[in-house]
């Protein structure tokens, strides 16, 4: 019996030491990693966006923005709208002409619903949609592909505009420490956003850690007196190890992108 029990023992001890050793054998592909991210999104619906998308496509030119004092003139009660950080949380948009048109809003009242339908009864073509609580009306030339353009530009990607650094001196950190690295850092001083994948030479692993240490306190103690909610999100940074790697992500999203790094084994 007692051999059995030590039998079992040994298999368990070796069946993690296999583990673990395939988990320091890990390659990651990094190009593949870095394409992936670079097309990852949130899963919270930005009404900027959509509005965005709107107003600079073929469908909508020449229109122009109204404004929440303007719209008794279209039959629109501002009150119905939901507020957003004190802001009605609406885009409205008509051209000269009011040949085209659209609106993207949070209802809260149902009557704004009535409202919006006398308005755009006067379109020869509309199409209503609702994403993801944003009630939609589009009126243009090709209301399906407006509408199209709505759905695929409702999310911000989780990263907008990184640097691709082209070796580890922006982090403070000697070449000759790092065998691989992919290292995407904000383009504009008005984000914290990045993500940092390094794999240390043979040996130099705690010389590495202690650099980025340094380097994330630098960046806390930049970002506390800056902007608070860029500072917040340095704050709750991932910070973790996959296979010999060491990964470092500030974003909105870190579970996400860390997840893409996982999965991205050669």
């Amino acid at each position: 019996m007692k051999k059995k029990i030590f039998g079992l023992l040994m298999a368990f001890v070796m069946i993690f030491t296999v583990a673990g050793c395939g988990n320091n054998n890990v390659a990651l592909d990094l190009e593949k990693i870095k394409t992936e991210i670079m097309e990852l999104k949130l899963d919270t619906v930005e009404r900027v966006n959509i509005s965005s998308a709107l107003s600079t496509s073929d469908y909508f030119l020449n229109t122009m923005d109204v404004y929440d004092f303007d719209l008794e003139k279209y039959g629109i009660t501002k009150d119905y709208i939901e507020l957003k950080e004190d802001n009605y949380d609406f885009s409205f948009a008509v051209s000269e002409d009011e040949s085209s048109a659209y609106f993207i809003g949070k209802v809260k009242d149902e009557k704004l619903i009535s409202e919006l339908d006398e308005y755009f009864s006067k379109f020869k073509e509309v199409k209503k949609d609702e994403i993801e609580g944003y009630t939609v009306y589009v009126a243009c030339s090709n209301n399906e592909d407006a509408l199209k353009l709505a759905r695929e530009n409702a999310y911000s990607k989780i990263y907008n505009n990184l640097n691709y650094a082209t070796d580890t001196s922006v982090l403070s950190i000697d070449k000759n420490l790092v065998s691989e690295f992919l290292i995407g850092t904000p383009m504009f001083i008005t984000s914290a956003e990045q993500y940092i994948i390094l794999k240390p030479a043979d040996g130099k692993e705690e010389e590495v850690k202690e650099a980025m240490d340094t380097y994330m306190t630098n960046l806390q103690q930049q970002w506390d007196t800056y902007l608070p909610l860029q500072a917040e999100l340095v704050r709750n940074r991932e910070e973790t190890k996959v296979g010999d790697y060491l990964i470092y992500i500030i974003s909105q999203d870190n579970a996400k992108v860390l997840d893409v790094i996982k999965n991205n084994q050669k």
